[in-house]
């Protein structure tokens, strides 16, 4: 665990556990205020930043930009390290393109804090980085499996290098998304894989990205009995979306439940289930 600094009577939070930086900003506030009896207003005074501005950054109402960052960092006291763990954090949480948040989300998994304070979520996060991973992982549940590279990435319908095969299996198997028998046998154990935080939901968006292109690709690749990829395009009022959003919930909980009860299978598929708005809302943009 790394060590937090101690002003006072109080421990100041350790920016390297947190994953919102509105979160840490609110804690540190109030952790100098705490300690140090220093206020909001004078943390606007020793920065050059208006304390009206600083509220809104950690109210949500106002993205903090470099150069603001830059002014209250001696104000609120951190260190280099931490300011720069701060920067890259914003980064992932307001970056414009997922290009920049997965950028942003590998730049922070560098700092010795953040990988003491959060080992599964790194794990998560290179489980998620290909779909390959979880492909190969379902794949060991299908009848015949061989964990030879070579016949996995036969197996494969889209194309995997085999050096990133090899080391898809090992990962796998060091971060017990497989576990190896006496014999060599691959299976999947009962091993959950949670995205609760806000630096996960690049690597997430990543992984939708990747499996939308796959689906792309299989309109002209995969015959039309293999896969289904249908839609329906409608106006519908905004408070019906809720409901439309459960319905195609309770048919991915009915698909789960099909696969497990349907004992060993003989291939891996990926379902995907899509809602999203094509236009704002009656009267102008929401």
């Amino acid at each position: 665990m790394s060590e937090a600094k101690v002003l006072g009577a109080r421990t100041s939070p350790d920016i390297f556990n947190y994953h919102e930086y509105r979160a840490f900003l609110r804690d540190q506030l109030q952790y100098l205020k705490a300690s140090q009896n220093i206020s909001l207003r004078q943390i606007g005074k020793l920065s050059g930043v208006s304390d009206s501005y600083i509220s809104m950054v950690v109210s949500g109402h106002r993205r903090l930009s470099e150069e603001q960052l830059k002014k209250l960092v001696p104000a609120l006291q951190l260190e280099r390290s931490e300011a720069s763990y701060l920067s890259w954090l914003i980064s992932v949480v307001d970056a414009e393109s997922p290009e920049a948040q997965l950028e942003a989300l590998k730049k922070i998994q560098r700092f010795r804090g953040y990988q003491n304070l959060n080992p599964l979520e790194i794990e998560t996060y290179k489980y998620l980085e290909h779909w390959y991973h979880i492909a190969i992982r379902e794949l060991a549940q299908v009848t015949g499996f061989n964990p030879d590279p070579k016949w996995v990435q036969a197996a494969l319908r889209y194309k995997v290098a085999l050096p990133e095969i090899k080391e898809a299996l090992n990962f796998l198997v060091e971060h017990k998304f497989l576990e190896r028998d006496a014999s060599g046998k691959l299976s999947k154990p009962d091993k959950l894989v949670q995205c609760k935080t806000g630096v996960l939901k690049a690597a997430l968006t990543k992984f939708h990205t990747e499996m939308l292109t796959l689906a792309a690709q299989s309109i002209s690749e995969i015959e039309s009995e293999e896969r289904n990829i249908s839609a329906f395009t409608t106006a519908i009022p905004s408070e019906k979306v809720p409901e439309a959003k459960r319905i195609l919930e309770e048919a991915r909980q009915k698909i789960i439940e099909l696969a497990q009860n349907s004992g060993e299978g003989d291939v891996v598929y990926h379902f995907g289930f899509l809602a999203f708005p094509l236009s704002h809302k009656s009267g102008g943009k929401s």
